[in-house]
């Protein structure tokens, strides 16, 4: 009866420590992850790409140049929105206002920035953005002259500078998105960052935040995006979105010989536009959605292992004073500074590592069968058995043995 009653206590102990390694070893082997978070002061903070859209973009003057018999807002607004303006990029490119005729930009800096200049030379013609909304956007990388080693510091203050007299505005929206991404990414995203009031004058308070992500086998399954470096088609490194644009316009290519008009970023690509009134100005994006080349792209295009995010608040909005009615919708200004020179960084990282693992079963052989993992291994290497690694109780990690770190103690010659 003692006998039973042992081989039943060993059978459980037994069933107990196979089913908690069992669980041990199914977690380490599904690569889940956690998220912690911290707050670093100052470390790898940069100021953000601003990209800014507005409606005012189409200079009258070139408009004319180009179409000099109809060139009245009257005569050209059927003609130029429904088709001229809205499919055909390369007369957007050549009938929107340069940067530096559009905006007003000023860069100023305390500290050891010690900065205070005119920086519309950093500003540049980027995407196109739907219904008829051009974009520009203020990257300060692009400039070396701009570099700063307190970018907190920084405040980047914007307006326009255009009058209603010199511009055409074909369809109002009555805001104007703002896109804040990394210095140096392609400026896409499909919701804006914070939208402007025409008419009205602005201050944004940012904070930046980093993630870092693991690549696969683990379950955030991020993509590296750096290595494939600058992208011209999309005017900057790529993002998860730009990613996405530019294989489903490759796709497109690859199946029609031309791309649709819709991709924002379709005036820098270069590539032909499909023009076909009888099949539908989209009909090769159509062909595309639903088929294994749409999937595709977007498996190939996923999170980024390293993204800087920007937190967006609007801190104060007011009537710009002293002027005209006439010149509100054509007028913004907005004002860009960090509200602290923290840096919130998420990281992901395994739930579970080897390390991790190789402890939790050490102790749960101690708990179950009153041995621990290395009492388990040296006797099967005291047996001639073959280990193939051990724990090292001096590093935490794993070794191979060798000659010089045995699994054992060499006996004395």
């Amino acid at each position: 009866m003692k006998r039973f009653l042992n081989l039943l206590i060993y059978a459980a102990c037994f069933s107990g420590l196979i089913m908690q390694v069992s669980n041990l070893v199914a977690t380490y082997l599904e690569r889940r992850t956690q998220v912690s978070q911290t707050e670093v002061p100052k470390r790898d903070l940069q100021f953000p790409a601003v990209t800014i859209c507005v409606d005012f973009w189409t200079s009258k003057a070139k408009l004319c140049e180009i179409h000099r018999n109809n060139c009245s807002k009257r005569s050209m607004s059927i003609m130029t929105v429904m088709y001229l303006q809205n499919i055909n990029a390369e007369l957007r490119n050549v009938s929107a206002f340069d940067p530096e005729d559009l905006f007003s930009c000023r860069l100023k800096g305390t500290g050891s920035c010690g900065i205070d200049v005119n920086c519309a030379d950093a500003i540049r013609m980027t995407s196109f953005r739907r219904p008829l909304q051009m974009c520009y956007t203020l990257d300060l990388t692009r400039k070396p002259q701009y570099a700063c080693d307190e970018p907190w510091s920084l405040e980047v203050s914007l307006g326009t500078a255009v009058k209603p007299r010199d511009t055409i505005i074909f369809m109002r929206s009555q805001s104007v998105p703002v896109i804040l991404v990394e210095a140096g990414i392609a400026p896409l995203l499909e919701i804006p960052s914070v939208s402007l009031r025409p008419g009205y004058s602005h201050e944004v308070a940012i904070r930046q935040q980093k993630i870092k992500r693991l690549p696969a086998p683990f379950e955030s399954d991020c993509v590296e995006y750096e290595p494939m470096g600058y992208q011209a088609d999309m005017n900057g490194r790529h993002s998860m979105e730009s990613c996405v644009q530019q294989c489903l316009y490759q796709q497109e290519f690859a199946l029609c010989g031309c791309i649709t008009y819709t991709h924002e970023f379709v005036g820098s690509i270069g590539l032909p536009v499909c023009l076909n009134a009888t099949r539908g100005f989209e009909y090769c994006k159509q062909l595309i959605i639903g088929g294994p080349g749409y999937r595709a792209c977007y498996a190939k295009c996923r999170v980024p292992c390293r993204e800087i995010r920007y937190d967006v608040k609007l801190a104060r909005i007011a009537p710009i004073p002293d002027i005209e009615a006439a010149e509100k919708e054509t007028n913004f200004r907005v004002k860009f500074r960090f509200s602290t020179f923290n840096v919130e960084v998420l990281e992901v990282s395994p739930l579970i590592n080897f390390q991790t693992l190789m402890a939790y079963m050490g102790a749960t052989f101690g708990v179950w069968i009153g041995l621990s993992l290395i009492d388990i291994l040296s006797w099967l290497a005291r047996r001639g058995l073959p280990i193939p690694f051990s724990i090292s109780l001096i590093k935490g990690g794993i070794f191979i043995p060798d000659e010089q770190h045995p699994i054992l103690p060499k006996a004395a010659p």
